[in-house]
């Protein structure tokens, strides 16, 4: 049953995670979050506010038809999931419920073509379930890693004004649906199925591009060196690699690699060196969670120079009363919805062109 407060599971405060199962049991079942009242004001709010996240395993939904009846896809009904409160509730993976998504405050990310459930079969595309966004919530797609593939994602979706209300300058009524990094499609076509996007009243789309920070750092020739490397992200306070003289790129990169605030892992950062002496090396922290808007480099060795070349984290893109899209809304169209609880039949629209 829906309690338009609280949700049937309700993360009241902290940075949770569900590992367990959760199966949606009933026509109408909801999670609620609760937003943190000190909500950072820039992308630290991702890692370091209130949310709950639901990975391991997948959100399963449940058939309300009768189970003596044969199955009939054109008049099943599976329960339709809501979410509720105005915090973030993060889905990473695949989930397999097959019902529709309302969300009614606050704003769900996802990270994964399929977390707003499957496909039925037998349906056509735009009968398929959907997700709603209410006015003051959102729908955010962001990037698993700086690696995931970009998404094709396959929802028919109904989008009413313009974002939710956050300290954070470029998710704050920045859309309805927000696209935070790649090169994201929407609408198909996924396994020969496309999807739609209906616009109810005002709406909003934005989209925001992960920018690597990039510095550059000569170093005389025969000078051995130090740089010490600066991560807010990381519980760790700065760390400082030290490099030998004439270092080629490969031995920076991989003492950069190695320090806990970059993350420890190879891949994160990335170096270039050019010249003969003076040497030039070009980083470039692409690793997650950066890209960063950062400090990041500095160095206690005397001439040796660092100096900014990119400035790394989100840069606002455009919006969709602007017409034009770094988030590609493929095969279909932009639709004008004509109200609830019909949205995802396209025979009562006003089609747009987008």
């Amino acid at each position: 049953m829906i309690n338009p407060f609280t949700g049937a599971l309700h993360s009241l405060s902290g940075i949770n995670q569900w590992l367990g199962g959760i199966t949606l049991g009933s026509a109408n079942a909801s999670i609620g979050v609760e937003p943190d009242p000190n909500a950072s004001n820039t992308q630290l709010y991702f890692t370091n506010d209130y949310s709950l996240t639901v990975t391991n395993n997948p959100i399963t939904g449940s058939s309300l038809q009768n189970p003596a009846k044969p199955f009939n896809p054109a008049t099943n009904q599976f329960t339709t999931f809501h979410k509720q409160d105005a915090g973030q509730l993060i889905l990473p993976i695949a989930n397999t419920y097959l019902g529709n998504t309302i969300i009614e405050q606050g704003w769900v990310t996802v990270q994964n073509n399929n977390s707003l459930g499957g496909t039925i079969g037998g349906q056509g595309d735009t009968v398929q379930p959907g997700t709603i966004v209410r006015t003051g919530a959102a729908l955010h797609l962001r990037p698993l890693t700086p690696t995931s593939p970009p998404f094709n994602l396959l929802e028919n979706l109904v989008l009413a004004g313009n974002g939710i209300t956050h300290p954070f300058g470029l998710i704050n009524q920045k859309g309805a649906l927000m696209s935070l990094g790649g090169l994201n499609a929407l609408g198909g076509i996924v396994n020969n199925r496309s999807s739609d996007i209906q616009l109810s009243g005002n709406a909003g789309i934005g989209v925001e591009s992960l920018v690597p920070e990039v510095q550059t750092v000569t170093v005389p020739a025969g000078l051995a060196f130090n740089l010490t490397v600066a991560n807010p992200f990381s519980s760790f306070a700065p760390q400082t690699a030290s490099l030998p003289a004439s270092a080629t790129a490969l031995q920076v990169q991989n003492a950069l690699n190695a320090l806990p605030t970059v993350g420890g892992s190879a891949g994160a950062v990335t170096v270039a060196r050019t010249g003969v002496g003076p040497f030039t090396y070009t980083v470039t922290f692409s690793g997650f969670p950066a890209p960063l808007d950062l400090p990041l480099m500095t160095t206690t060795t005397a001439g040796v120079t660092i100096t900014p070349v990119v400035d790394g984290g989100w840069h606002q893109h455009q919006r969709v009363d602007q017409h034009q899209f770094d988030l590609r809304l493929q095969h279909r169209h932009l639709e004008r919805h004509r109200g609830w609880p019909a949205p995802l039949n396209r025979d009562h629209h006003d089609r747009w062109s987008a």
